[in-house]
């Protein structure tokens, strides 16, 4: 296997200090710039059992969610690993495809205009024109 790319999920409110784990999600899809060879879930549910990941849009995206709608841990999240050959550098998160959201605990969904790196820190609390789109 060549490299990988670890992804991040971090959900709390825009006060200072930022709490990355004081507001649950319970779901991430993320779309990859690269095809990936294969994906692994890393975080757990509050019940203590990892959550599941399915293989999206020809290895271009993955679902992760809860096995039992259980709010997810924050932090490490997933980890695609990709075919030797492929070069890391452009290798990335494709924030703008639509296959790109978190779904926060409070039953909305928060999709992305923009971004960069392999993290995902939503504040619950910040109005929608702050990020790409809120629903719910």
């Amino acid at each position: 296997a060549g490299s990988v790319l670890e992804v991040y999920v971090g959900v709390g409110p825009a006060d200072q200090p930022f709490q990355h784990d004081a507001a649950p999600y319970t779901g991430l899809s993320v779309a990859l710039t690269k095809p990936f060879e294969s994906v692994d879930a890393q975080c757990m549910d509050a019940a203590g059992d990892v959550a599941s990941v399915a293989v999206l849009a020809g290895r271009h995206a993955a679902q992760l969610s809860s096995t039992n709608g259980l709010a997810l841990s924050s932090g490490l999240a997933l980890v695609f690993t990709f075919a030797d050959g492929v070069d890391p550098s452009g290798v990335s998160i494709n924030y703008t495809s639509t296959s790109t959201s978190v779904a926060t605990g409070d039953g909305g969904t928060v999709t992305f205009s923009g971004g960069g790196g392999p993290a995902f820190i939503v504040f619950s609390d910040a109005p929608a024109e702050s990020i790409a789109s809120r629903t719910g």
